[in-house]
């Protein structure tokens, strides 16, 4: 079996798990709605980080040789569409969630840079080309779980008692 197969039937299983998803429709507790959406939205987010980053990759190579600014405006592009579907570049360095960014350094063209996203990562750029490297995308939602927790933290914050100078 080819790897091109191999993926194929992958792709087919997880479209048969999404459409299995949601045709389910008993549940009892909003635990149980809560744990159907994360699987749901991370079984779509798959499939769209295999089907999206061949095309990306295609349309990334057909850029021409560009100027710093220029790769910037790429880079903010290529990110916002990446996060914009709850997913990030995989750093091939780590296999962590990153961002492509461009670093003007002493070069005209400056250089192409993974830097990792995520509080623990301390903003490490990972892997630096003067050349645009093909992007692997992974599944990265919009809120992580670290985020939601500290959004909620500061909310409960803010409520509480002699925190908030304006309501006195």
């Amino acid at each position: 079996m080819t790897a091109e197969h191999e993926q194929e039937e992958s792709e087919e299983r997880s479209v048969k798990h999404i459409i299995q998803l949601l045709q389910q429709s008993r549940f009892r507790t909003y635990d149980d709605v809560a744990a159907w959406r994360n699987d749901l939205q991370a079984s779509v987010r798959g499939v769209v980080a295999r089907r999206l980053a061949p095309a990306l990759n295609q349309k990334l190579g057909e850029v021409p040789e560009i100027s710093v600014t220029d790769k910037q405006e790429l880079c903010r592009w290529v990110n916002q569409e990446v996060r914009s579907s709850g997913l990030a570049i995989r750093c091939p360095k780590t296999g962590l969630p990153a961002a492509l960014h461009v670093d003007p350094g002493y070069s005209p063209a400056g250089r192409f840079q993974i830097q990792l996203l995520g509080k623990n990562t301390g903003r490490k750029r990972t892997v630096s080309s003067t050349t645009l490297f093909p992007i692997e995308l992974m599944d990265y939602p919009i809120l992580s779980e670290l985020e939601t927790t500290s959004w909620a933290q500061k909310s409960v914050e803010k409520r509480q008692p002699g925190k908030n100078r304006d309501r006195g």
